[in-house]
């Protein structure tokens, strides 16, 4: 959201190409970073095979779920923003093992 508007966190996601230098073959692994965002791995014969998978798996994934997502985000900072409103003097819990 570097402009500030709600996107689909797929879109920041970096992609990381491994190559393999012992195959026999050509031989490229892609996987979007941080790792257990999306526990996937893109194979393919080289990097630019893999990334195009890994791209096409981001822009099919952003166009099914990121009208969705956006609307989700709204609504809920206008819950947030109507919860402030109603009532501004908002009270936190005290921790756990406090004692007092």
């Amino acid at each position: 959201m570097a402009d500030g508007k709600a996107h689909h966190p797929f879109r920041d996601l970096e992609i990381h190409v491994f190559v393999g230098v012992g195959a026999a073959e050509g031989r490229a692994v892609a996987r979007f970073h941080p790792y257990d965002a999306v526990p996937m791995l893109f194979i393919g014969s080289s990097p630019e095979d893999v990334i195009g998978k890994a791209e096409a798996f981001r822009q099919e994934t952003i166009d099914k779920h990121e009208a969705v997502y956006v609307e989700r985000v709204e609504r809920a900072a206008k819950a947030r923003a109507a919860r402030l409103v109603k009532a501004p003097e908002v009270r936190t819990r005290r921790p756990k093992g406090d004692g007092a």
